[in-house]
């Protein structure tokens, strides 16, 4: 724009009528979210209002009988926590024994319904393996009720599951 046309455009959004109108929709931008954090429920998303706050646990179900992938560490986090026995799968698709032991755990995950079993892929979640000291695939970790139990390296099937059997 010239700097004529640049000072034309100021001085018509700089109006009377328009300064006092966009002062209003701020105002009632600002009450909107005041209420809206007040009442729990999140920001307002743009043109779309109020939406609520999905809690963290509704959106991370157990799902018994299944090997479940974790897309996230927030997700991890939320799982391990939940009481009872969660196995945890530190594998890599690129790894051969990873992919020889998946079906028998399969088979175990449909056995042991009272058992949450998890997998975690270490190329898509690095920072989560690093923080969980994995240095070998596949190693497996036990929590119960959030807290560390036991951690198996290599595909050993017949120690994972004396070890879920053992820690149920």
């Amino acid at each position: 724009l010239s700097r004529s046309g640049w000072n034309r455009t100021l001085v018509m959004a700089g109006g009377k009528k328009k300064s006092a109108a966009y002062k209003k929709a701020k105002m009632k931008q600002k009450l909107a979210v005041r209420q809206a954090e007040n009442k729990g429920i999140a920001k307002p998303m743009a043109n779309k209002g109020p939406r609520k706050k999905v809690p963290i646990a509704s959106s991370f179900k157990r799902t018994p009988g299944v090997m479940k992938q974790v897309k996230s560490a927030r997700e991890f986090a939320v799982l391990i926590n939940e009481p009872g026995l969660t196995v945890v799968d530190f594998s890599a698709k690129w790894c051969k024994p990873c992919r020889a032991i998946a079906p028998r755990l399969d088979q175990l995950a449909e056995q042991m319904t009272d058992v949450q079993f998890l997998t975690v892929d270490v190329d898509d979640l690095d920072d989560l393996a690093s923080d969980q000291q994995v240095t070998a695939m596949p190693t497996f970790k036990f929590f119960r009720a959030g807290v560390f139990v036991q951690k198996i390296k290599g595909a050993e099937f017949d120690a994972i599951r004396d070890a879920a059997q053992r820690h149920r």
